[in-house]
């Protein structure tokens, strides 16, 4: 039986690091059944990084999405930022949308030290 990637597994993934037993890597490597010889888990999540980088130019904001953080900046209304991305990974896609990380106060990444 052939395994795929479904939005079910996608849904059990998402939000979690990539490394370790309850990782993404790992729990996707094992919910399709590859085994380690055929890809390493920390193989896996380079050609993930590599490949979900090629779009990162590509995202758009929201219509009125920057609007809004301007607003919330003028008003010193605090703006905080929260993902379970890494920190290398969101800075590349924050490099396409510059202002929203000058707008925010905090940067909280998933990969981030204190949430050890």
């Amino acid at each position: 039986t052939e395994k795929a990637f479904t939005w079910d597994l996608h849904g059990e993934i998402v939000g979690r690091r990539p490394h370790g037993p309850d990782g993404w890597a790992s729990g996707i490597l094992c919910s399709l059944e590859i085994p380690e010889h055929v890809l390493s888990e920390e193989r896996y999540i380079e050609e993930v990084h590599e490949e979900v980088e090629l779009h990162f130019g590509k995202i758009t904001l929201m219509e009125g999405a920057i609007e809004l953080l301007e607003r919330f900046a003028a008003k010193k209304v605090p703006v905080a930022i929260a993902t379970s991305s890494v920190r290398s990974s969101f800075d590349k896609k924050m490099a396409y949308h510059k202002r929203i990380v000058e707008i925010a106060n905090v940067i909280v990444c998933g990969d981030d030290p204190e949430l050890e």
